[in-house]
């Protein structure tokens, strides 16, 4: 890939994982970890231009570099942003499931704080 290529890609990755987790943090909508965590996943593919100083050396010629911290700490993000939006979704259907036969709803006592409105005893 041309150098040229290859900024515009790494910017495009950054600012796919910058919109994700801004987005992911405001709304509870799923296509927003999913971009943050898309981005995340192709930020090691094309950070080369902008990776930063090496912190650590295992290998002679292979670092670990301060921009390659973005992937796991993106990943992460995004994966539990997908958890929480499921979790949530999940206890609105639960809450919002009509009775049925076998589990009618509970009574509420018409007294009771938790009454329907306008229902008077």
């Amino acid at each position: 890939m041309s150098g040229v290529a290859l900024i515009v890609s790494a910017g495009m990755a950054a600012a796919a994982m910058v919109i994700g987790g801004v987005a992911l943090v405001r709304s509870g909508r799923r296509r927003w970890p999913l971009l943050l965590l898309l981005g995340s996943l192709v930020w090691p593919l094309v950070n080369g231009p902008l990776e930063g100083p090496v912190l650590w050396v295992p290998i002679p010629g292979h670092g670990l570099t301060v921009s390659d911290l973005l992937t796991p700490f993106g990943a992460l993000a995004a994966v539990s942003g997908l958890r929480r939006i499921s979790r949530r979704r999940r206890a609105e259907q639960l809450s919002a499931a009509p009775a049925t036969a076998d589990a009618p709803a509970p009574a509420v006592p018409s007294g009771h704080r938790n009454a329907a409105p306008g229902i008077r005893p």
